[in-house]
């Protein structure tokens, strides 16, 4: 699907974790002159043809190389192609993207943001039952809907890609950070690529949870049939990538309603529920960033 031969082989590769804030990456690598990302995010064209039909809805089909490659920007002086699609590290769904993009281009380099894995989990959630994919209660969701996990099943999802490449070769980032302070770790990735660094002055108003419990509610009735499909089109999608933040609040209310309130939630449950993996999950992170992640003490919190 990739062997074409192009003026150049996309080289930088956002897989994930979903929630965890690839879109602001995606933004911020942009402002890089070295760095070409995709000017649409999630192009999947490393997914199998067979498995594009779970993807289909929410992405365009850039599956043709020469589609894929005119994604991007040529220019004077670029070392990086990048695209961000963070299906490609959900290995149950979507399993041989490691060995396609291996294939495609053994040096590419891979960066794979990591989340609190119940707060991950709950923003997942709360995301899909904004635009009525999820319409259980939240522990219904997790027990019947095995996606919701296996997104925070970071050890997974990312030896399916140290299976292929190096380990060297894949940067992983725990998203807190990159949230709390995104200028040092934009500092980090950038000498990670060997580049000098250059600071991203427009941050983008992307959040790793711009799903909140505060904004998330069934759709109304009138819309209830209809209304995740048209979220899926092409139409809808450029037409709120461009619409300004103001129009888009004062048409939530329009959309839905019977809000969740966070303490509804029931998080505690979740935690349990998910005690043994949880514990299991932050082992492997940690092990494989030296790092005790202080900053999962307090699951959903």
């Amino acid at each position: 699907m990739s062997s074409a031969s192009h003026p150049f082989k996309v080289n930088l590769f956002i897989i994930g974790a979903m929630k965890c804030g690839t879109s602001a990456l995606h933004h911020m690598l942009s402002q890089h002159p070295c760095i070409s990302m995709s000017r649409e995010k999630e192009p999947a064209h490393f997914i199998a043809p067979d498995d594009r039909k779970f993807a289909d809805k929410f992405v365009e089909n850039w599956s043709e190389p020469e589609a894929y490659h005119a994604l991007f920007q040529q220019a004077d002086g670029i070392r990086y192609y990048g695209e961000s699609t963070q299906r490609y590290s959900h290995r149950e769904l979507f399993p041989g993207v490691p060995e396609r993009i291996h294939a495609y281009n053994p040096e590419s380099r891979f960066i794979y943001l990591v989340r609190e894995p119940v707060s991950r989990i709950i923003s997942h959630y709360l995301q899909g039952y904004r635009v009525g994919m999820f319409k259980e209660p939240l522990l219904q969701a997790v027990k019947t809907r095995p996606m919701l996990f296996e997104k925070s099943d970071y050890g997974k999802q990312i030896a399916a890609f140290t299976n292929v490449f190096p380990r060297e070769n894949i940067k992983i980032l725990v998203s807190e950070r990159l949230r709390k302070d995104p200028a040092r770790y934009l500092r980090e990735l950038h000498e990670w690529l060997e580049l000098d660094y250059v600071p991203a002055l427009d941050k983008g108003n992307h959040a790793a949870d711009n799903v909140t419990p505060s904004r998330v509610g069934k759709p109304r009735r009138l819309f209830a049939s209809v209304n995740a499909d048209v979220q899926r089109t092409k139409i809808w999608r450029r037409a709120s990538k461009g619409a300004p933040a103001w129009l888009k609040e004062s048409l939530r209310p329009l959309l839905y309603s019977n809000i969740i309130p966070p303490d509804e939630l029931p998080r505690d449950e979740l935690v349990t529920l998910l005690a043994d993996d949880l514990a299991r999950i932050r082992n492997e992170v940690a092990e494989l960033l030296h790092d005790p992640l202080p900053e999962w003490d307090n699951p959903g919190k």
